[in-house]
C-alpha cells in the first residue's frame, strides 16, 4: 500500500549535476582528511560502513519545479561493507522525474601512509533498468551504479541530480500547460502548482552518519513553513533580494537499524517537515479539484449499485453493502492509467471495467457507487502506520473514503475491508486524514478505541492422562481487528495449508502437538461472529508419576501467539529499543482453560491469583482447583498501539509476565483417592 500512495515523501538516494557550493570540502585534501577522521569499524560501534557526509541542496523555481543536488561520501569499514557498497541504486519514475549521476569516484585508502589519487568512474559503470515490480505496475526505473572491487578503508563519493518528484502526477499540472513545456519541464512541475514540500529525516541511514545537511532555496515571495520534530536539528535562514535559503543540519547520527514492530521512522527519528502551502484547507481543495470529475456513473454502474443495495433496509446497510462489494470485487493491482497516474484516482468507470486498482482507485470505486446511491462522498488522504504533522506537507501513503452523514463525516476504507465486518478498520484508529472537499477541510484524526473493542478469546477444555499425554479442544472467537486477522488467515490459505499452519502455531504449546481436527464457521459471512475450533494431542506433555506430577497450563503458552495474531508478543524480545512501537491495535486477550487431571491427584499448594499493572497495560492470572481438575483464567490488556521508547520498559514488563506464566510449572500430588 505504501507504494500506492497518493503523496509520497521524496525518498531517492539521489541529487547533483555539479558540485554543491556549500557541500563539498574546499579541496581534495580536506575530503581526504574527513575520510580518515571518520574512523574505522571499532570507533564506529562495529558498523560495516560510515557516511562521511551527506549534503543535499534544493533549488525551487517559481512553478514549484525542484532541482535536487546531493553529494554523499561513504567509507567501507569491513569486507561486508565493501561488498554492500559495490552497487548503488537510484530510483526514478520517467513520467515525473529524472536522475543523473554526473560524478562518481572511489577514494582508495592510503597506501604505505601515502594518499592515493581518486579513481573516476564513467558512464560505463551505470545501467538504466526497470525496477522490480509487485502488485503495482506503473513503469518505474532505476539507475544502478556498479563499482570496482572496494577494500576496507576505501570510500565512494557520488554526486547526483534529480529534477521533479517521485510519483507521476497530473500531466501538465493543475493549471494546465505553460511556456515550460517548450523546455520539456512541464511534466516535472508538481500538480499543486507553485508549491513545494519535503519531509527530511536525519539518521535514517543504516550506517553511522558524521554529517547530514539539507538546504533549500526558494523565490523570496515563496515563504516556507517548517518545524523540527523528534530531536535536535540545527537550522539557519538567509536571504538575498531574490531568494530565501533554509539550511538544516545534524552531526554524529547513529545507524538506524530495523526493529520488530517499529513505528514509521518519521514518528521517532529527527525530521524537518516543510511546505509552502498555507494550510491544510488549501491542500484539501486542491485534492478535490484534481479528482472531482472521476466519479461519474454510467448505466452499468447504476445497475450494479441498485442490485447490491436492493436488500438494504436503511442507509447504513446500503453503505455497508457498497463498501464490502468494492472490497471483495476490486483486486489490489496497480494498472497505469497513463496521463494523470499518481495523484489522480482512476475514474470509477475504468476501475469498474478493470476490476483492479490500488488504494486510491478502490476508494474511487466506492465513491462512485456511493454517489450513484445518493450519498455525498469524497476521497481522503491518510497515513497508515505513521503520524502526520501540522505542517501541510504531503505526509500520506493511503487513500480512503469519507461519507457525509447528519452527524458528520463517516470514514470508510475499502482497501482494508476484505473479509472484515468493520467499515473502518480498527487498525486505523488514531490515524490522521484530510478529506478533499470544495470548501476545504483541515487535518483530522480518527478516535481511540479501547482494548475491549479488539479482543480475542481462547477457551480450552483439556485432559491430562495418567501417562502425561494431553488431549485438548480450543475454541477461538474474536472481535474487531483480531477477528479480521482470523478471517483473512483462513481466507488467504488454501484448505490443504490450514492444518500445517495451525499445527505450527500449536508448537508453542508443545513440540509434540498434533492437530486432529479443525472446524470454523463461514469466514465470508460478515453478519455473524467467526468461530474456530481446534482439536489436538500432545504426547508426553506433563510429567506424571505414581506419587506426583508436574504440568504447565497449555493455553497460557498462547497457541495463537504467532506474530500474525499477537504482534505485541514479538515487540518486546529485546531488553532495549531505539525505535517506538506501532501495534496493529490495542488488544484484550482472554485465555481460559479447564484441565482435567488424572484421578487421585490434586494441586499441590494454594490457588493462584496474581495481577500486574503498568501504564501500558495489565495482566491477571488465576488458577483454581475444582472437582477433578484445574481452571485457568488469564487476561492481558494492551492499552495502546503506539508505544514510545520511554514507555517500553512498562510494556516489556507486561509481556515478560505473560512469557513467565507460559513457562510456569504447577505440581500435583497423589491423594490415594482414585474414585
Amino acid at each position: 500500500m505504501a507504494s500506492a500512495i497518493l503523496m509520497l515523501a521524496f525518498a531517492l538516494l539521489a541529487p547533483a549535476e555539479a558540485p554543491l557550493a556549500t557541500a563539498p570540502p574546499a579541496s581534495a585534501e580536506d575530503l581526504s582528511n574527513l575520510i580518515q577522521t571518520a574512523g574505522d569499524q571499532r570507533s564506529n560501534g562495529g558498523a560495516d560502513a560510515v557516511v562521511v557526509l551527506d549534503r543535499t541542496a534544493v533549488r525551487v523555481e517559481e512553478t514549484g519545479l525542484a532541482h535536487y543536488r546531493r553529494r554523499r561520501v561513504i567509507k567501507a569499514l569491513s569486507e561486508k561493507g565493501a561488498t554492500k557498497l559495490s552497487t548503488l541504486r537510484f530510483d526514478y519514475d520517467p513520467t515525473s522525474n529524472v536522475v543523473e549521476i554526473p560524478h562518481a569516484r572511489v577514494h582508495p585508502r592510503p597506501l604505505h601512509g601515502q594518499a592515493q589519487p581518486p579513481i573516476e568512474l564513467t558512464a560505463e559503470h551505470i545501467r538504466d533498468l526497470p525496477q522490480p515490480q509487485h502488485w503495482i505496475y506503473w513503469g518505474p526505473r532505476m539507475k544502478v551504479l556498479s563499482l570496482p572491487r572496494l577494500a576496507v578503508g576505501d570510500a565512494i563519493e557520488v554526486e547526483s541530480y534529480t529534477k521533479g518528484f517521485i510519483i507521476a502526477y497530473l500531466d501538465g499540472g493543475a493549471s494546465g500547460p505553460t511556456a515550460a513545456s517548450a523546455e520539456g519541464d512541464e511534466k516535472f512541475i508538481p500538480p499543486m502548482r507553485g508549491h513545494f514540500y519535503d519531509v527530511v529525516l536525519f539518521g535514517d541511514a543504516d550506517s553511522p552518519t558524521r554529517e547530514r545537511r539539507y538546504e533549500v532555496t526558494l523565490p523570496r515571495d515563496k515563504p516556507l513553513q517548517f518545524e523540527v520534530y523528534n530531536g535536535k536539528v540545527y537550522s539557519a535562514v538567509t536571504f538575498s533580494n531574490e531568494t530565501t535559503s533554509y539550511a538544516f543540519w545534524s552531526t554524529d547520527l547513529p545507524a538506524h537499524l530495523p526493529e520488530k514492530r517499529a513505528a514509521d521512522p518519521g514518528d521517532y527519528l529527527p525530521k524537518v517537515v516543510m511546505a509552502t502551502a498555507p494550510n491544510w484547507q488549501a491542500k484539501s481543495r486542491w485534492f478535490h479539484d484534481t479528482n472531482k470529475n472521476q466519479f461519474a456513473a454510467d448505466k452499468a454502474i447504476k445497475a450494479k449499485v441498485a442490485q447490491i443495495t436492493r436488500a438494504a433496509a436503511n442507509d447504513d446497510e446500503k453503505i455497508s453493502a457498497i463498501l464490502h462489494w468494492t472490497a471483495q470485487e476490486i483486486r489490489y493491482s496497480g494498472i497505469s492509467m497513463g496521463k494523470g497516474e499518481g495523484y489522480t484516482l482512476h475514474s470509477g468507470q475504468m476501475t469498474f471495467h478493470d476490476r483492479a486498482g490500488v488504494c486510491k482507485d478502490i476508494a474511487g470505486m466506492s465513491i462512485t457507487f456511493l454517489r450513484a446511491a445518493g450519498f455525498e462522498s469524497y476521497p481522503a488522504m491518510t497515513m497508515a502506520g505513521g503520524r502526520v504533522e501540522k505542517i501541510p506537507a504531503d505526509q500520506f501513503n493511503h487513500c480512503v473514503v469519507a461519507v457525509k452523514r447528519p452527524e458528520g463525516f463517516r470514514m470508510l476504507d475499502p482497501t482494508w475491508a476484505p473479509f472484515s465486518a468493520e467499515l473502518w478498520s480498527s487498525a486505523e484508529r488514531e490515524q490522521h486524514y484530510v478529506i478533499g472537499t470544495p470548501d476545504g477541510e483541515t487535518l483530522m484524526k480518527t478516535p481511540y478505541l479501547p482494548p475491549e473493542h479488539n479482543r480475542i478469546n481462547i477457551d480450552a477444555k483439556s485432559e491430562i492422562a495418567a501417562n502425561g499425554d494431553l488431549s485438548s479442544e480450543i475454541r477461538v472467537t474474536a472481535h474487531g481487528y483480531p477477528e479480521d486477522r482470523l478471517r483473512r488467515f483462513i481466507a488467504y490459505h488454501r484448505a490443504d495449508e490450514l492444518r500445517p499452519a495451525f499445527t505450527k502455531m500449536l508448537g508453542r504449546v508443545s513440540a509434540t502437538a498434533t492437530l486432529d481436527d479443525i472446524r470454523f464457521s463461514d469466514h465470508r459471512d460478515l453478519s455473524n461472529p467467526l468461530t474456530v475450533t481446534l482439536k489436538y494431542r500432545a504426547p508426553g506433555f506433563a510429567l506424571m508419576g505414581k506419587e506426583a506430577g508436574c504440568t504447565q497450563i497449555p493455553v497460557s503458552a498462547h497457541p495463537l501467539g504467532d506474530p500474525y495474531f499477537a504482534d505485541w508478543l514479538e515487540a518486546a524480545e529485546t531488553s532495549e529499543r531505539t525505535s517506538s512501537i506501532w501495534l496493529r491495535s490495542p488488544q484484550l486477550v482472554t485465555l481460559t482453560e479447564i484441565v482435567k487431571i488424572p484421578p487421585g491427584f490434586k494441586l499441590l499448594g494454594p490457588p493462584v491469583d496474581e495481577e500486574f499493572t503498568t501504564s501500558i497495560g495489565s495482566i491477571r492470572a488465576a488458577l483454581n482447583p475444582f472437582e477433578d481438575g484445574l481452571r485457568w483464567e488469564e487476561t492481558i490488556r494492551i492499552a495502546q498501539r503506539n508505544i514510545a521508547t520511554t514507555e517500553y520498559a512498562d510494556f516489556k514488563k507486561v509481556v515478560d509476565v505473560a512469557a513467565t506464566l507460559a513457562k510456569r510449572r504447577f505440581y500435583l500430588r497423589a491423594t490415594g483417592d482414585t474414585k
